[in-house]
């Protein structure tokens, strides 16, 4: 990913708080999941009247980060977004520490486009993922004045996004301190918490025992950071002949037959597919198209109505889309392959890819149409960029 999309997403809270608990890993990503989704009907706010305010399961999204995966007996790092409407009063008392009040949302949540960027000044160009709210009828378009409140001091919450105190605002943008015992309305109000036992005492995604990793790992749709997950890659090889003879190793082979070579193979590993040191397919790699959608995907919808071809070259090519689960070095990752076959004077195979943590190879349904689309969209951009950089178009 360019190096300005990278910060583009680092300049939100949702993608500092997956930079920070990946260790440095923005790419790594994470997954964002209702509460209801791992079996939580009801969500506790300790901070909000005393914990007397809930929010219901389906109304809410979990963040979680793909380290949490090697969580052991800990508290999983995670965190909680949702519309204060959803909760169903009128207003609530913070009833924890101090909190802050960030004044401009799409320094908390990242753009949905993974193409076009927006206007970081005046959010001019910015509309979230719907999954980040699940449930809510909050509008991007008419509420860029709506604040988010994070029950977490100002010292806290610094710590937790990897940032100096002092740079809180140039990274997030204006806010002010939510005193204890302050009374904030909910008309106008999102919510973006940390997932410790002083906010949400009695969630299981606090309490490690009464959560099922696996359950966990299976369920919701990759988080929603534009592109962040993105890799490209480029093979080239000669496109030689004898006596008439191709040479070209990749010459007449189908894309699943390509896909399985070692030298491919190598180019995912390159690409950073996978944090183990070899890349096996655990399973697929299987086509996504009209003919057959494999169990991985879900809503297959906007990849199914996706045009197949892509002007490259002059011509149009093949885009083809294939997905499988391959090899992780504690647990598997779900992989959306985006590829084309480019023939000139060399056979120039490019590769866009998106991924997604999962517990095992048996997961069904972890990558959905809309985030395939969206891949697919970048494949096809970052390569017309690289043709037209040499060249070629």
């Amino acid at each position: 990913m360019a190096a300005r999309k990278k910060g583009i997403v680092l300049h939100s809270v949702g993608g500092s708080f997956t930079h920070e608990t990946n260790a440095g890993g923005l790419s790594d990503g994470g997954l964002v999941v209702t509460p209801a989704a791992v079996g939580i009907e009801t969500v506790e706010l300790g901070f909000a009247d005393g914990g007397a305010v809930d929010l219901p399961g389906t109304e809410a999204s979990f963040l979680v980060p793909t380290e949490a995966r090697m969580t052991d007996g800990a508290p999983l790092p995670g965190m909680l977004f949702a519309s204060a409407t959803s909760t169903g009063v009128e207003k609530f008392q913070n009833t924890g520490d101090e909190g802050l009040l960030i004044e401009q949302p799409w320094r908390v949540f990242p753009n949905e486009s993974w193409v076009e960027e927006h206007d970081e000044e005046t959010g001019e160009g910015w509309s979230p993922a719907a999954s980040w709210i699940p449930g809510s009828s909050w509008s991007s378009d008419k509420q860029r004045s709506v604040s988010t409140f994070v029950p977490t001091d100002e010292a806290t919450f610094a710590a937790r996004m990897g940032v100096e105190t002092r740079e809180l605002r140039d990274r997030f943008g204006p806010y002010r301190t939510v005193e204890a015992d302050e009374e904030l309305r909910t008309d106008e109000l999102l919510i973006a918490a940390f997932t410790d036992e002083r906010t949400f005492p009695s969630t299981p995604l606090t309490l490690p025992d009464e959560i099922d990793i696996g359950q966990l790992f299976n369920a919701g749709v990759p988080a929603p950071l534009p592109g962040a997950t993105f890799g490209f890659s480029v093979l080239a090889t000669p496109n030689a002949s004898v006596a008439g003879q191709n040479l070209n190793p990749f010459a007449g082979l189908a894309f699943e037959e390509i896909l399985a070579r070692e030298e491919v193979r190598n180019l995912l590993y390159r690409a950073g597919v996978t944090d183990a040191r070899t890349v096996e397919w655990l399973t697929g790699p299987d086509p996504v198209d009209g003919d057959r959608v494999p169990p991985l995907v879900a809503d297959p919808d906007p990849i199914l109505a996706a045009d197949p071809t892509t002007p490259l070259l002059g011509d149009e090519v093949d885009l083809r889309t294939f997905v499988g689960v391959l090899n992780g070095q504690a647990q598997p990752w779900a992989i959306a392959i985006h590829a084309a076959r480019l023939t000139d004077d060399d056979l120039v195979f490019v590769t866009g890819i998106n991924r997604r943590p999962v517990a095992d190879a048996d997961a069904t349904g972890v990558l959905d149409g809309e985030t395939l689309t969206r891949a697919r969209e970048l494949t096809a951009a970052t390569t017309r960029t690289l043709l037209k950089a040499d060249g070629g178009e």
